[in-house]
């Protein structure tokens, strides 16, 4: 027990640092060990892990991938309510994909948000450039 609680402080400490700074939340060394730690928590400590998910999903400097993986996260803890925040964070994001997009989309529909859904898929669709697959495609999930 004493070990458990010793490695979730270790992460916890490591982490509070990676969000102190802004530099190093960006580094690739911070990408490693938030995703070590991601899979280290989803593992061993599921649990424990929430508040980081959170935490992770709130930062105002968190990139995308980081959002949706924090999201995905509290979705498979039947965390709806906490998921569906940072789906849409991501959706608003100004930099996510077009592929992001659908993959959001494509989560919150199965989800059952479907409001949500179709403004990822509606957000595709208002991009500068959509290939004509990508198009026939997004307005086939909206029913078009």
């Amino acid at each position: 027990m004493k070990m458990k609680l010793l490695a979730i402080n270790l992460i916890a400490c490591t982490l509070s640092s990676l969000f102190a700074s802004d530099e190093l939340f960006h580094s690739s060394c911070a990408r490693t060990l938030l995703t070590q730690a991601f899979e280290y928590i989803k593992t061993r400590h599921p649990n424990e892990g929430i508040a980081l998910y959170i935490q992770v999903r709130d930062h105002p400097n968190a990139e995308i991938w980081m959002i949706l993986k924090a999201s995905t996260e509290l979705k498979s803890h039947q965390l709806r309510e906490d998921a569906i925040i940072g789906f849409k964070r991501i959706i608003a994001h100004p930099d996510t994909s077009e592929s992001q997009l659908i993959h959001v989309g494509k989560i919150l529909r199965e989800m059952g948000v479907i409001n949500e859904a179709n403004a990822a898929f509606e957000k595709v669709l208002a991009q500068p450039i959509v290939s004509k697959d990508t198009h026939k495609y997004i307005e086939g999930l909206l029913g078009k």
